[in-house]
Protein backbone atom coordinates (compact mmCIF):
# COMPACT_ATOMS: atom_id res chain seq x y z
CA UNK A 1 0.00 0.00 0.00
CA UNK A 2 1.57 3.26 -1.09
CA UNK A 3 1.94 5.80 1.70
CA UNK A 4 1.04 9.37 0.81
CA UNK A 5 2.94 12.27 2.34
CA UNK A 6 1.28 15.51 3.22
CA UNK A 7 3.98 17.67 1.68
CA UNK A 8 2.37 21.04 2.52
CA UNK A 9 2.20 20.07 6.19
CA UNK A 10 5.76 18.72 6.21
CA UNK A 11 7.02 21.87 4.51
CA UNK A 12 5.19 24.05 7.02
CA UNK A 13 6.59 22.09 9.94
CA UNK A 14 10.10 22.41 8.49
CA UNK A 15 9.73 26.17 8.04
CA UNK A 16 8.44 26.56 11.60
CA UNK A 17 11.40 24.57 12.94
CA UNK A 18 13.85 26.71 10.93
CA UNK A 19 12.15 29.87 12.20
CA UNK A 20 12.29 28.78 15.82
CA UNK A 21 15.95 27.80 15.46
CA UNK A 22 16.84 31.13 13.84
CA UNK A 23 14.81 33.03 16.43
CA UNK A 24 16.64 31.22 19.21
CA UNK A 25 20.02 32.16 17.74
CA UNK A 26 18.93 35.77 17.31
CA UNK A 27 17.55 35.97 20.85
CA UNK A 28 20.78 34.52 22.22
CA UNK A 29 22.85 37.02 20.26
CA UNK A 30 20.72 39.96 21.38
CA UNK A 31 20.85 38.80 25.02
CA UNK A 32 24.65 38.42 24.82
CA UNK A 33 25.05 41.89 23.30
CA UNK A 34 22.76 43.38 25.95
CA UNK A 35 24.67 41.75 28.79
CA UNK A 36 28.00 42.86 27.34
CA UNK A 37 26.70 46.40 26.89
CA UNK A 38 25.32 46.49 30.42
CA UNK A 39 28.60 45.13 31.78
CA UNK A 40 30.63 47.78 29.98
CA UNK A 41 28.35 50.48 31.39
CA UNK A 42 28.78 49.07 34.89
CA UNK A 43 32.56 48.90 34.45
CA UNK A 44 32.68 52.53 33.34
CA UNK A 45 30.50 53.57 36.29
CA UNK A 46 32.74 51.64 38.67
CA UNK A 47 35.87 53.29 37.30
CA UNK A 48 34.28 56.73 37.61
CA UNK A 49 33.41 55.95 41.23
CA UNK A 50 37.04 54.97 41.83
CA UNK A 51 38.32 58.27 40.43
CA UNK A 52 35.89 60.25 42.58
CA UNK A 53 36.84 58.26 45.67
CA UNK A 54 40.52 58.98 45.12
CA UNK A 55 39.79 62.70 44.85
CA UNK A 56 37.61 62.76 47.96
CA UNK A 57 40.33 60.92 49.91
CA UNK A 58 42.71 63.77 49.05
CA UNK A 59 40.15 66.35 50.12
CA UNK A 60 39.47 64.52 53.36
CA UNK A 61 43.14 64.70 54.32
CA UNK A 62 42.80 68.49 54.34
CA UNK A 63 39.78 68.52 56.65
CA UNK A 64 40.43 66.07 59.46
CA UNK A 65 37.55 65.29 61.84
CA UNK A 66 35.04 66.72 59.33
CA UNK A 67 32.38 64.03 58.84
CA UNK A 68 31.09 65.19 55.45
CA UNK A 69 33.91 63.82 53.30
CA UNK A 70 34.00 60.58 55.26
CA UNK A 71 30.25 60.12 54.85
CA UNK A 72 30.57 60.64 51.08
CA UNK A 73 33.42 58.15 50.77
CA UNK A 74 31.50 55.61 52.86
CA UNK A 75 28.46 55.91 50.59
CA UNK A 76 30.53 55.72 47.42
CA UNK A 77 32.49 52.75 48.71
CA UNK A 78 29.25 50.90 49.42
CA UNK A 79 27.97 51.78 45.94
CA UNK A 80 31.19 50.59 44.33
CA UNK A 81 30.95 47.30 46.21
CA UNK A 82 27.42 46.77 44.89
CA UNK A 83 28.55 47.55 41.33
CA UNK A 84 31.35 45.01 41.54
CA UNK A 85 28.97 42.40 42.98
CA UNK A 86 26.60 42.99 40.04
CA UNK A 87 29.48 42.69 37.56
CA UNK A 88 30.60 39.49 39.26
CA UNK A 89 27.11 38.03 38.81
CA UNK A 90 26.97 39.06 35.14
CA UNK A 91 30.50 38.17 34.03
CA UNK A 92 31.51 35.49 36.51
CA UNK A 93 33.74 35.38 39.58
CA UNK A 94 36.89 34.67 37.56
CA UNK A 95 36.46 37.39 34.92
CA UNK A 96 39.72 39.36 34.66
CA UNK A 97 38.02 42.76 34.54
CA UNK A 98 36.03 41.93 37.67
CA UNK A 99 39.13 40.68 39.49
CA UNK A 100 41.00 43.84 38.48
CA UNK A 101 38.25 46.05 39.89
CA UNK A 102 38.15 43.98 43.08
CA UNK A 103 41.88 44.59 43.57
CA UNK A 104 41.36 48.34 43.26
CA UNK A 105 38.36 48.10 45.57
CA UNK A 106 40.52 46.29 48.13
CA UNK A 107 43.01 49.18 48.07
CA UNK A 108 40.21 51.73 48.51
CA UNK A 109 38.68 49.74 51.37
CA UNK A 110 42.03 49.60 53.12
CA UNK A 111 42.57 53.34 52.70
CA UNK A 112 39.10 53.99 54.05
CA UNK A 113 39.83 51.78 57.04
CA UNK A 114 43.00 53.79 57.73
CA UNK A 115 40.92 56.98 57.68
CA UNK A 116 38.48 55.44 60.17
CA UNK A 117 41.36 54.34 62.42
CA UNK A 118 42.77 57.85 62.32
CA UNK A 119 39.37 59.31 63.27
CA UNK A 120 39.08 56.91 66.21
CA UNK A 121 42.46 58.09 67.53
CA UNK A 122 42.29 61.82 66.83
CA UNK A 123 38.62 62.80 66.73
CA UNK A 124 35.53 62.50 68.88
CA UNK A 125 34.00 60.01 66.43
CA UNK A 126 34.25 56.36 67.43
CA UNK A 127 33.62 53.68 64.81
CA UNK A 128 33.39 49.92 65.21
CA UNK A 129 35.10 48.03 62.40
CA UNK A 130 34.36 44.59 61.00
CA UNK A 131 36.77 42.81 58.69
CA UNK A 132 34.89 40.13 56.78
CA UNK A 133 37.11 37.62 55.00
CA UNK A 134 35.32 35.26 52.64
CA UNK A 135 36.05 32.70 49.96
CA UNK A 136 34.19 32.47 46.65
CA UNK A 137 34.72 28.70 46.57
CA UNK A 138 31.66 26.60 45.83
CA UNK A 139 31.71 24.87 49.23
CA UNK A 140 31.69 28.26 50.94
CA UNK A 141 28.53 29.57 49.27
CA UNK A 142 26.13 28.92 52.17
CA UNK A 143 28.19 30.25 55.12
CA UNK A 144 29.33 33.34 53.19
CA UNK A 145 25.75 34.15 52.20
CA UNK A 146 24.49 33.73 55.78
CA UNK A 147 27.17 35.90 57.36
CA UNK A 148 26.97 38.51 54.59
CA UNK A 149 23.27 38.89 55.38
CA UNK A 150 23.92 39.27 59.12
CA UNK A 151 26.69 41.83 58.61
CA UNK A 152 24.51 43.83 56.21
CA UNK A 153 21.80 43.89 58.88
CA UNK A 154 24.27 45.09 61.53
CA UNK A 155 25.73 47.70 59.19
CA UNK A 156 22.29 49.13 58.40
CA UNK A 157 21.19 49.13 62.04
CA UNK A 158 24.17 50.98 63.53
CA UNK A 159 25.57 54.18 62.02
CA UNK A 160 28.87 53.72 63.83
CA UNK A 161 29.62 50.37 62.17
CA UNK A 162 31.84 49.89 59.13
CA UNK A 163 32.20 46.54 57.34
CA UNK A 164 35.13 45.81 55.03
CA UNK A 165 34.85 42.68 52.90
CA UNK A 166 37.92 40.90 51.53
CA UNK A 167 38.00 38.03 49.03
CA UNK A 168 40.73 35.72 50.36
CA UNK A 169 41.11 34.07 46.95
CA UNK A 170 42.10 37.35 45.32
CA UNK A 171 45.71 37.65 44.15
CA UNK A 172 46.60 40.70 46.25
CA UNK A 173 49.52 41.55 48.53
CA UNK A 174 47.14 43.45 50.80
CA UNK A 175 44.87 40.41 51.12
CA UNK A 176 47.88 38.16 51.80
CA UNK A 177 49.07 40.50 54.56
CA UNK A 178 45.65 40.70 56.21
CA UNK A 179 45.07 36.94 55.91
CA UNK A 180 48.34 36.25 57.71
CA UNK A 181 47.72 38.88 60.37
CA UNK A 182 44.21 37.68 61.27
CA UNK A 183 44.52 33.98 60.43
CA UNK A 184 41.85 34.14 57.71
CA UNK A 185 42.20 30.68 56.19
CA UNK A 186 38.64 29.32 56.10
CA UNK A 187 35.42 30.01 54.18
CA UNK A 188 34.56 32.86 56.52
CA UNK A 189 36.55 34.82 59.08
CA UNK A 190 35.12 37.79 61.01
CA UNK A 191 37.29 40.28 62.88
CA UNK A 192 35.74 42.95 65.09
CA UNK A 193 37.92 45.84 66.24
CA UNK A 194 41.12 43.83 65.72
CA UNK A 195 39.75 40.74 67.51
CA UNK A 196 38.94 37.55 65.60
CA UNK A 197 35.55 36.24 66.72
CA UNK A 198 33.45 33.11 66.33
CA UNK A 199 29.67 33.09 66.37
CA UNK A 200 26.76 31.03 65.09
CA UNK A 201 26.12 32.12 61.48
CA UNK A 202 22.34 32.16 61.88
CA UNK A 203 22.40 34.21 65.09
CA UNK A 204 22.56 37.98 64.52
CA UNK A 205 21.85 38.66 68.22
CA UNK A 206 25.09 36.93 69.23
CA UNK A 207 27.10 39.13 66.88
CA UNK A 208 25.34 42.23 68.20
CA UNK A 209 26.36 41.20 71.72
CA UNK A 210 29.99 41.02 70.60
CA UNK A 211 29.61 44.43 68.98
CA UNK A 212 28.14 46.18 72.00
CA UNK A 213 30.73 44.61 74.31
CA UNK A 214 33.56 45.75 72.05
CA UNK A 215 31.93 49.16 71.77
CA UNK A 216 32.27 49.71 75.51
CA UNK A 217 36.03 49.20 75.21
CA UNK A 218 36.59 51.84 72.50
Amino acid sequence: MERKFNWPRITLAFLIAVFLFAFGLLAGYVAKEYIQGASLTLEETARNEIIELETIYLLDSQFQCNTEALDITSSKLDNLGELITTLEQKKGKNDQEVLGLKKIYTVLETRHYLLISQRNKQCAQKYSVFFYFYSNGEKCHTPTKEISTILAYIRNKYDFVRVYSFDIDLNSDIIDFLKKKYGADSCVTVVLDEQKINFTPANAAELEAYLLKSRNNL
